[in-house]
């Protein structure tokens, strides 16, 4: 994606999720070509959703745990 001057941005809260991308008008059809591929046919190892399963359920204690 760099390499076609876009850029990937991700996020989540407990209330939503979302996916966006930027990217220069003479490659937005490559761009939107791989985002789609990206978004359509995700990937997920293990290790990975594993981890990042850890990380949500940390940051959601986190949230509920009054201060």
């Amino acid at each position: 994606m760099a390499q076609l001057g876009a850029v990937l941005r991700t996020g989540s809260n407990l209330g939503y999720s979302f996916v966006s991308l930027s990217a220069l008008k003479e490659n937005l059809e490559d761009s939107v070509a791989i985002y789609s591929d990206l978004i359509f046919n995700p990937a997920f190892p293990d290790e990975e959703l594993v981890r990042q399963k850890r990380l949500s359920i940390s940051q959601i204690q986190r949230e509920k745990t009054p201060r």
